[in-house]
């Protein structure tokens, strides 16, 4: 959408900057907005913009340039300490030359945010790991009883951290750094080198299995109590109380009283 606005083309660099804020007000993940030149020269940027030092010298902007595509670069830390990382959308000529680029600088922090909201068990994990496997953002789930604190459950081993950072994608079990078992999925993204691992305690597979399958076992072994119980319900509407009556009047003719009738 900014590439396409005739807003910025229009817009000098003070202008601009305000207009770029405005789109960083509705995204409150973005830590700055910038148009950047193809030499890698930042021409303007949203007002209090945190961006790294000198984005032409990093990989994500070489390959932006040679691409031509959105890209998502490697973990970055911005002018002030912000863990982020740079991800950018090319802008392209009539001819498809390359001209320069719309960047985005996005807090790994959201992460935390993001994580928050879903609703994952008690002391799960949510950790972002750079490629060379160090911790970028580390994430626990609370509970109503347990607190969110990352001291409870610390990071991945660093063996575990390098052995998820150079596959990338799949699962794993191992040690954290309080020497705790511990089970993890992990997923690079599909363009850069950030690494996202969901870990948990081995035990609470088993939870959730069991949660799965009481509740695949509820539906059928409620309607066999319905079934038994309509079923109960309908001999005894239908046979046994006639039955009974027979029997009684059995009884009484037998005792002499020729008059008692069933009324089957």
């Amino acid at each position: 959408t900014l590439i396409r606005s005739d807003a910025i083309a229009q817009a000098d660099e003070v202008e601009c900057g305000a207009f770029l804020s405005d789109w960083i007000e509705r995204n409150p993940s973005f830590t700055a907005l910038a148009l950047i030149d193809a030499s890698g020269e930042v021409l303007c940027s949203s007002m209090e913009a945190d961006l790294p030092f000198d984005p032409a010298g990093r990989a994500w902007f070489a390959q932006l340039k040679s691409e031509k595509e959105f890209t998502v670069g490697q973990y970055a830390v911005g002018r002030e300490g912000t863990p982020m990382v740079m991800a950018g959308q090319p802008v392209l000529d009539s001819q498809g030359a390359f001209k320069g680029a719309v960047a985005v600088g996005i807090d790994l922090r959201w992460l935390q945010f993001l994580a928050g909201r879903v609703d994952l068990p008690a002391r799960t994990t949510v950790t972002a790991l750079g490629s060379d496997g160090q911790v970028l953002v580390h994430h626990v789930a609370a509970s109503e009883t347990a607190p969110a604190d990352p001291a409870s459950d610390p990071v991945p081993s660093e063996a575990l951290r390098m052995e998820m950072a150079t596959r990338g994608t799949g699962t794993v079990r191992g040690l954290n750094d309080a020497q705790e078992p511990r089970a993890y999925g992990f997923h690079r993204t599909d363009s850069g080198d950030l690494v996202v691992a969901v870990g948990m305690p081995p035990y609470l597979e088993f939870a959730r299995y069991g949660a799965a399958l009481r509740d695949t076992l509820m539906a059928p072994l409620t309607i066999l109590v319905l079934a038994l119980i309509a079923a109960w319900w309908g001999a005894e509407w239908l046979i046994t109380r006639w039955v009974r009556s027979l029997t009684r009047t059995t009884r009484e003719v037998a005792r002499g009283d020729l008059s008692v009738r069933s009324k089957v």
